[in-house]
C-alpha cells in the first residue's frame, strides 16, 4: 500500500483493505507519510513504514517558496519511490492522486510489479467545483481538465483500477478495458457493541466541517428544544478548521446547549463502535453542494451497520441509500425547524423506530465490508 495524504492507519487503507489482505495470507506493507520516521509491525501483522513529512517553516515567504518552487511534494514522492522500490513488492496498490506521477517508474522496475490505483473520489470534479472569484474558478476549471486527462493517461500504466463508487469507475472505463475497472464500496467493517443504556439520542461521527452540517445539527437540536423536546447529541470527530471549532463551541454555549450537546475529539478507529452503541439515531445533514451531491458518504454505511436509523439530507447518495433500504427520514438540512420536526417524529414513533431498526439489520447483511472484501480478494487473485 502506498499513500502520501492519508493516515498510516486510514480506515479504508489500513483497517479494511490491508487487514483483509493480511488475513488471507498476503504480506502487506503500508508506506506513507507521518509526523516522524517509523518502521514497525502492527498487532495486525502489517508492516508500517512512515516517511517523515517536512515541518513547515514559520516564515510565510519561505513556506510559499518551498511549496511552490522547491516542491516538497516531489521530495516526498521521490522518497516514497525509493522505499517502494527497495521492497520489491509484487503489487503496488496506491491511494492518492499525487502518487500517479511515479507510476511509470514503478511499472519499469526490474521485477515487473502489478500496479493498482485505488481512486477514492472524482478528483477533477472536486477541483472544478471549488469556490472562489471568477479568476479562481476559471483556473480551477482549467486545472480540472488537465487533471482529468493526466489521471486517465497515467492510469493506462495500471493493471487494475479500484473505485469507491460507479461515478468514479465510469470515468476510467472509457479509457481502459472495463474488465480492469472494479468497484470496492467503502462499506463499514465495524462491529456492534452492547451497552446497558443509551446516553445520547443522536450522534454524528466523522470529519467536522460547515458543509458537513455541523451548524445545521446544532440549530436543529436548538429548534427541537424550543418545541419542548430536550434531545441530546454526541459529536465525535475532528474539526478540519480550528476556527470552526471555536465558533461551534461558542454557538453551543450561546444557545445554552452545553448540557445537551457533547463534543469528543476523534478517537482510535477501533473505539468508534463504543460511541455508536451509546446513541439511538444517526445524523447526516450534509449541505447541498456539488461535492456532497456527488460523493458517497461512508457515514450512511456505518449508521446502517451499527443499527442506527438516520436523519439525512434529501439529495445525492444519502437520499438514494436511505430510500432504497428504508433506514431513516430525509430532510432539507437548511431548514432547522423541519429537521427538528422529523427528529421529534422519530423520537416519538416507536413503531417507526422498530421498522427502521429491522431495515438496518437487513441492509447491513448486504452493505458491509465482507462483501467488499470478497471483491478485493478477487481482484488480487486475477493478478496472479
Amino acid at each position: 500500500m502506498l499513500s502520501c495524504l492519508h493516515s498510516l492507519y486510514d480506515d479504508r487503507i489500513y483497517w479494511k483493505e490491508s487487514v483483509s489482505l493480511q488475513k488471507y495470507g498476503y504480506k502487506v506493507v503500508h508506506v506513507g507519510v507521518s509526523d516522524q520516521e517509523m518502521d514497525l509491525i502492527t498487532p495486525e501483522g502489517i508492516r508500517v513504514i512512515g516517511i517523515p513529512r517536512r515541518k513547515p517553516s514559520r516564515f510565510r515567504l519561505w513556506r510559499i517558496l518551498n511549496e511552490q518552487i522547491f516542491s516538497t511534494k516531489k521530495s516526498i514522492l521521490n522518497k516514497l519511490l525509493a522505499v517502494a522500490s527497495s521492497l520489491q513488492s509484487d503489487v503496488y496498490h496506491f491511494h492518492d492522486l499525487q502518487i500517479i506521477r511515479i507510476v511509470p517508474q514503478l511499472k519499469k522496475l526490474p521485477h515487473s510489479p502489478y500496479i493498482i490505483y485505488d481512486v477514492h473520489e472524482p478528483y477533477p470534479f472536486l477541483i472544478a467545483s471549488q469556490k472562489g472569484n471568477l479568476l479562481q474558478r476559471c483556473c480551477n476549471y482549467l486545472y480540472s481538465i488537465f487533471i482529468d486527462y493526466y489521471e486517465q493517461h497515467q492510469s493506462q500504466f495500471c493493471n487494475a483500477i479500484i473505485a469507491t463508487e460507479p461515478i468514479v469507475a465510469n470515468r476510467f472505463s472509457r479509457v481502459i478495458r472495463p474488465a480492469l475497472v472494479h468497484i470496492v464500496f467503502n462499506y463499514s467493517d465495524l462491529s456492534r457493541c452492547d451497552v446497558s443504556q443509551k446516553c445520547y439520542d443522536f450522534i454524528y461521527c466523522g470529519g467536522i466541517t460547515i458543509n458537513r452540517g455541523i451548524f445545521d445539527m446544532i440549530e436543529a437540536i436548538h429548534a427541537l428544544h424550543l418545541s419542548g423536546v430536550h434531545a441530546t447529541l454526541l459529536i465525535l470527530g475532528k474539526f478540519h478548521e480550528s476556527d470552526t471549532q471555536c465558533i461551534v463551541l461558542k454557538r453551543i454555549s450561546d444557545l445554552s446547549l452545553n448540557q445537551f450537546v457533547t463534543y469528543i475529539p476523534a478517537v482510535d478507529y477501533q473505539q468508534v463502535p463504543q460511541y455508536y452503541a451509546q446513541a439511538r439515531f444517526g445524523l447526516c445533514l450534509f449541505r447541498r453542494t456539488k461535492e456532497n451531491e456527488t460523493i458517497m458518504p461512508i457515514k450512511i454505511f456505518e449508521y446502517i451497520k451499527m443499527g442506527l436509523p438516520v436523519i439525512g439530507s434529501h439529495f445525492g447518495h444519502i437520499a438514494k441509500i436511505t430510500t432504497a433500504h428504508q433506514t431513516g427520514l430525509l430532510v432539507d438540512p437548511s431548514d432547522a425547524v423541519g429537521v427538528a420536526q422529523q427528529m421529534k417524529r422519530l423520537l416519538n414513533d416507536v413503531d417507526m423506530q422498530d421498522q427502521f431498526f429491522r431495515n438496518c439489520s437487513i441492509a447491513s447483511e448486504k452493505l458491509n465490508w465482507l462483501q467488499s472484501e470478497m471483491t478485493l480478494l478477487d481482484i488480487y487473485s486475477r493478478l496472479a
